[in-house]
């Protein structure tokens, strides 16, 4: 087989030999005077170029247009990206410390572990930009757009992103500790487990942003807006917001939590309110009262008649009975329902119950709820399906339990007790105490 015939332009070739000998003699490894010395252009010849791990220290590419280019590694601090076009670039692990990116497009570009450290980056587009990991610490953000980008376990301590736009923008888990987050857009926002020591959010809007796990104590929320299905609050809480300024939505206070304690303790509660739609639950949140009762008040006296039935929404609360030498018989915890029994039988309480540390109960009138159950047959379906179980519950444990012989010869009940189950006295012709099934403090 006869090898391909190769023509080679000897002009070319000499021009090409020039050229490397002109390289070679400039001893020069900066890329801004090799691609001088070769003709071309970097703001227009290098979009989807491979430069990654090239050293651009200090280089002016403003208004440059590098879409889609690789410069994974490539060392950018100091240099001036100004109005350049980034999208679609590949920038992870980039150094761009002190380089200025103001009014760049960055859009869908992945920044993941790059170092960005005092970088400017105001005005420019990041929506759905990758920067998880990444370094941001003291970066200048003002009015960028962060729309749908991923910040996981960045660092933005000190960052300054004042009227920044970080719509549905995942931030769980970042640095935002000493940052200016004022009049930031952080609707939808995930913030989940970030941390926010002495940050500023005064003036930001955070209706429907995620804030599992996040501590605001230390935070400035003068006239910061909170809100939506997102955010379960506890009553101490909400009561700190609004003592720092800020504006809380109807949606939160009028929860009263006790979606909250389902949601938190379904496990724990769905013996009642498993049962129960939720339109039966925004019903007891709006003809409810959210009471407190600070510690040692007594919440039921043994022997009255009650006009509520109580959901405990934080605190505890002890169950105590007179006859009884040890007087303290059991505790009810969040999630507790106290008073269905005297409710069902129209009967005097048979213990009494009191706070032994500061709690907060819904309180539902009695004759609010028997006349929802009067006139709303499937509610009242509901409600009796969820009582039966909770009682069969109740009963069940209580076969489940040894008894042991008092000085009468009665039978009372043995002090070692499950974990899963809570305690609350109801009058029994047997029993003076049956536990109360599927509660735990």
């Amino acid at each position: 087989m006869n090898e391909p015939d190769f023509q080679i332009d000897e002009q070319e070739f000499q021009a090409f030999q020039a050229l490397a000998q002109q390289i070679q003699a400039a001893e020069t490894q900066n890329f801004f005077e090799i691609v001088k010395l070769l003709g071309q252009n970097p703001k227009t010849d290098f979009a989807g170029a491979d430069l990654s791990g090239t050293d651009l220290v200090g280089g002016d590419l403003s208004g440059a247009n590098l879409i889609g280019a690789d410069l994974s590694g490539a060392n950018l601090s100091g240099a001036n990206l100004s109005g350049a076009n980034l999208s679609g670039a590949n920038l992870s692990g980039a150094n761009l410390s002190n380089a200025d990116l103001s009014g760049a497009d960055l859009i869908g570009t992945n920044l993941s572990n790059a170092v960005l450290q005092a970088a400017s980056l105001c005005g420019c587009d990041l929506s759905g930009a990758q920067l998880n990991q990444a370094n941001l610490m003291s970066v200048k953000l003002t009015r960028a757009f962060l729309s749908g980008a991923c910040l996981n376990g960045a660092n933005l301590s000190h960052a300054i992103l004042k009227y920044a736009q970080l719509m549905n923008t995942d931030l769980s888990g970042a640095n935002l500790n000493h940052a200016d987050l004022s009049s930031v857009d952080l609707t939808t926002a995930k913030l989940d487990g970030a941390s926010l020591f002495n940050t500023n959010l005064a003036s930001a809007n955070l209706v429907d942003a995620s804030l599992c796990d996040v501590n605001l104590k230390d935070t400035n929320v003068v006239q910061a807006q909170f809100g939506g299905e997102q955010q379960d609050f506890e009553r101490e809480v909400i009561s700190d917001l609004e003592s720092r300024g800020a504006i809380l939505d109807g949606s939160i206070k009028s929860k009263k939590n006790i979606q909250a304690v389902w949601r938190k303790n379904s496990e724990k509660t769905s013996l009642i309110f498993g049962q129960l739609s939720t339109d039966d639950m925004t019903w007891m949140n709006s003809i409810g009262t959210e009471i407190e009762i600070p510690r040692k008040t007594l919440l039921i006296e043994e022997g009255t008649m009650l006009d509520e039935l109580y959901i405990v929404l934080r605190g505890k609360l002890e169950v105590s009975l007179k006859s009884k030498k040890d007087n303290k018989i059991a505790e009810l915890c969040r999630g507790s329902v106290v008073g269905e029994i005297s409710l069902i039988g129209n009967r005097p309480t048979s213990a009494t119950v009191r706070a032994i540390e500061d709690s907060f109960v819904l309180s539902i009138p009695r004759v609010a709820l028997l006349s929802r159950l009067d006139r709303n047959v499937e509610f009242a379906s509901r409600f009796y399906h969820a009582i039966a179980i909770f009682l069969s519950h109740r009963l069940l444990g209580a076969n489940n339990h040894e008894f042991s012989e008092n000085s009468a010869g009665s039978k009372s009940l043995y002090t070692r007790y499950p974990k899963s189950f809570d305690y609350q006295i109801i009058a029994d012709a047997n029993l003076k105490l049956l536990p109360m099934g599927g509660l735990t403090c």
